[in-house]
């Protein structure tokens, strides 16, 4: 579930996505303290994990959890969402679980799990227009080991996720195109003693947000640049999990008792 800038530009016919809209990489480099959560607008009778955004967070989708485990969504209404009229990933739902999606910043693909936790598979659909419904998804190829809890990186063509070492470590892989990835290994500076899921990266690259098993909390972790190892930072002020940051990193998504909140934060500079 995560943030994102702009993913795979190229051309539609090859199953990849059109150019999008322009990134938002570096438009800040320092944040206020995240503010008190709040029960999403419009969703809070909703229970829900795993939540994602678009860039501009004009649509949400999230996964409905046991024991269904399916894909639901809403659309912007005001400072909230309102639930679909027209379902936008009906067609993405099978008798599997079908959990964990993130959503490419300009809205026209969508990365999802698939199965139980101990055996997933990487699943994704592309539309031609967010007037369209996703149809039916295709497996991804390269990613067969089983991860959990993928983000995408738009601008660099990569995901993260976790994959299942000794305990759930970080990791990332390289997307050559909507359906092919390439595994990369465990993100460096980030393996800790307990599991360490669900992570969600900023736009630029630079901070990381994961729920970390250790200190039972959502963490934070930053680097000085793309090619640094990140550094574990503090834990987050508030508890959840499956937290999902926006392109800008002003915004972040959660689910708390199988509740959708969100928290905010000020761009300094």
């Amino acid at each position: 579930m995560g943030t994102r800038a702009v993913l795979l530009a190229a051309a539609v016919a090859t199953g990849c996505l059109d150019a999008p809209p322009a990134s938002t990489a570096g438009a800040c480099s320092s944040f206020s303290e995240w503010g008190d959560p709040v029960a999403v607008p419009g969703l809070s009778s909703i229970l829900g994990t795993s939540p994602t955004v678009d860039a501009a967070a004009s649509i949400i989708v999230w996964e409905t959890g046991a024991p269904d485990n399916q894909l639901a969504d809403g659309v912007r209404d005001g400072d909230g969402f309102a639930v679909s009229t027209s379902s936008m990933v009906a067609e993405l739902n099978t008798i599997d679980p079908d959990r964990n999606p993130t959503l490419s910043d300009d809205g026209l693909t969508i990365w999802f799990t698939r199965d139980t936790q101990d055996q997933t598979l990487l699943f994704a659909s592309h539309r031609d227009a967010v007037t369209e419904p996703f149809p039916p998804a295709d497996q991804v190829q390269g990613l067969e080991m089983g991860i959990e809890g993928p983000d995408v990186w738009d601008e660099a063509k990569q995901m993260v996720f976790s994959v299942q070492v000794d305990d759930l470590d970080l990791a990332h892989a390289r997307c050559e195109d909507v359906r092919t990835c390439t595994y990369e290994g465990l993100l460096p500076g980030l393996q800790q003693e307990l599991d360490d899921v669900y992570p969600t990266i900023r736009s630029d690259g630079l901070e990381i947000i994961y729920f970390s098993r250790a200190t039972d909390g959502m963490v934070s972790a930053t680097r000085p640049g793309t090619s640094a190892d990140f550094e574990p930072g503090g834990q987050l002020p508030f508890g959840g999990n499956d937290p999902e940051l926006t392109a800008d990193g002003t915004t972040l998504y959660f689910a708390s008792d199988a509740v959708l909140y969100r928290s905010t934060r000020e761009c300094i500079e």
